[in-house]
């Protein structure tokens, strides 16, 4: 699912796995590897060795979630309409067009898993004109508000959906934190949810992933 290039690799259980499996270069018709993250836990069943084992979305759902920037997580929610959105004011350029690249409907895996019929005029607009959005969001000074990024990309596109796109802050931060305290090294990877519900960021949980002591 991320490997895109032509080196092969073997595994001595399953042979030849990754993006160079059998089934993904037979397939008809094609399959484009997204070389990306997930932008929903329903992505996970097109994957091949996982889609075979028909191991139902819920299952998926009650240990593993994806949390796309600027979406807090609900376990109610419509996944097939939350879309990823970017954080300009942490993003570098070319994070920004790597970013964008993903909204190009001409792709094999856009029409194949794209919502059936969509054509989002406004998505392959802001496209087409990656490079010049990425130059004008990574312009100093980086400090953004909505406002900001919506006139920054007035004289761009006249498209006014910015909002669909880029946001100026995040919901999930990932932190990684050492110090040291009388020769003893601790580690810690953990990551924060920030609650924005009420127009005010507070810490809402922190989900501790490691912690190390050497």
């Amino acid at each position: 699912w991320l490997d895109k290039n032509s080196e092969i690799y073997d595994s001595s259980i399953y042979v030849t796995i990754g993006a160079e499996k059998n089934s993904y270069l037979a397939a008809n018709p094609e399959i484009e590897i997204k070389d990306g993250f997930l932008d929903k836990l329903s992505e996970i069943q097109l994957i091949r060795g996982i889609n075979e084992k028909r191991i139902p979305l819920v299952q998926w759902e009650k240990g593993f979630t994806i949390f796309p920037v600027g979406n807090k997580y609900d376990a109610q929610a419509n996944f097939s309409l939350i879309k990823p959105r970017i954080n300009v004011n942490l993003a570098t350029y070319e994070e920004i067009i790597e970013f964008l690249d993903q909204f190009d409907q001409n792709t094999v895996y856009f029409i194949n898993y794209s919502a059936k019929n969509y054509d989002d005029i406004y998505a392959q607009d802001y496209y087409q004109k990656r490079e010049e959005i990425a130059a004008e969001l990574t312009k100093l000074p980086r400090t953004k508000t909505r406002e900001d990024i919506k006139n920054k990309l007035s004289n761009i596109t006249q498209y006014d959906r910015s909002q669909d796109f880029f946001i100026p802050y995040s919901y999930w931060y990932e932190i990684h934190l050492k110090t040291e305290i009388d020769n003893v090294q601790a580690e810690v990877r953990a990551v924060v949810s920030v609650d924005r519900n009420d127009g005010r960021a507070k810490v809402s949980k922190l989900i501790i992933h490691n912690f190390l002591l050497r």
